[in-house]
């Protein structure tokens, strides 16, 4: 049973486009980089609740799992991988403004040295301070 298992993930493992593969790396590495930052965010404001966190972890698992059906979905259509790519790197642009929201915050709340990226961080710093207004 276990043989028919792994022969048949080999078999699906090599049809995929070594692109996808790696955009579905670096998908995981941002996930893991903006969970860490809320995370450490959550620790160091001591608003940090295991209850919080499975739920937006949780929210955060079935967005991404939509975005990834509705590519996958396109893609199978489409008969091409390219909207699969498209849909990895939205989840990548999501997760890379969240990483900045969170070092911005961590920032202000002097829980991070970000020295290197510090121009960075105050651009998006201003513009986080915009969002933060309007959602009030």
């Amino acid at each position: 049973m276990y043989k028919v298992i792994l022969e048949a993930a080999k078999t699906i493992g090599s049809t995929i486009p070594s692109n996808i593969k790696v955009s579905a790396i670096v998908v995981c590495v941002f996930v893991t980089l903006d969970t860490i930052s809320g995370v450490w965010l959550s620790g160091h404001s001591s608003g940090l609740s295991s209850k919080i966190s499975r739920e937006k972890l949780a929210a955060k698992c079935i967005q991404y799992a939509i975005i990834c059906g509705c590519s996958a979905c396109g893609a199978a259509i489409a008969g091409t991988w390219n909207i699969l790519y498209l849909g990895h790197f939205g989840i990548i642009s999501i997760e890379f403004m969240s990483l900045m929201e969170n070092l911005v915050k961590l920032q202000k709340a002097g829980g991070a040295n970000i020295a290197p990226i510090k121009p960075l961080i105050n651009i998006l710093s201003k513009l986080f301070e915009g969002v933060e207004n309007e959602q009030k």
